[in-house]
């Protein structure tokens, strides 16, 4: 088998093909346990993180809401001020901005 660069890639693409061959039925059986698993391991990261930084967190907190609302502000106004360079009309620019036009 060349082309594979260790054996753990070898029993990864035979695992697939596993998978794969099966019927269909316990296929995705298997696709969805590992889709749970992943996000049961991706939240209790985070949320060990998140907890291992609580006070951090508590003291940066306000500057982080400040920065996040500054930052998307400055995109919005970027985005409407780049279109009116553009030449485009109000409800274009609002478009662009992603802001409701309907009154």
């Amino acid at each position: 088998m060349s082309g594979f660069d260790s054996r753990g890639e070898r029993i990864l693409v035979f695992y697939v093909y596993d998978c794969i061959n099966k019927n269909s039925k316990q296929w995705y059986k298997k696709i969805l346990l590992h889709k749970s698993v992943s996000v049961v391991a991706i939240v209790t990261i985070i949320a060990g993180i998140t907890a291992a930084n609580a006070h951090a967190l508590r003291t940066v907190g306000f500057v982080t809401v400040l920065v996040v609302i500054l930052h998307n502000v400055t995109g919005l106004a970027l985005g409407y001020g780049a279109a009116s360079l553009l030449g485009f009309d109000k409800s274009v620019r609002k478009t662009i901005v992603f802001i409701d036009t309907k009154q």
